[in-house]
């Protein structure tokens, strides 16, 4: 599940970060760092990975990639400028193409 806030015991800034059950749903935690200084994370599968959206600390969303079921994250790209709105993101098919 995609999550965000300070990190546990800090209040630091905010960090976007995966967070995972083992029970369904009745217990969480099992962190992953997505993006530090980092918000209002979505997430969608594609082609075996993860995408990320995440807004920025500094107002721009970015593009984050994990390969390996939101363990690790690529470095976040820049696809806003600043204070545009934060993305959602979701596969399209059209005539069977991705």
């Amino acid at each position: 599940m995609a999550a965000y806030g300070p990190a546990r015991g800090t209040r630091g800034r905010f960090d976007a970060i995966v967070i995972r059950s083992a029970d369904g749903g009745e217990t969480w935690g099992d962190e992953s760092l997505v993006c530090e200084d980092a918000s209002e994370l979505a997430l969608c599968p594609h082609d075996g990975a993860l995408l990320g959206a995440v807004r920025r600390g500094d107002g721009h969303t970015a593009i984050v990639r994990s390969a390996d079921r939101g363990r690790t994250w690529s470095a976040p790209v820049p696809v806003t400028r600043t204070l545009e709105h934060p993305a959602d993101l979701c596969v399209l098919r059209t005539s069977g193409k991705l």
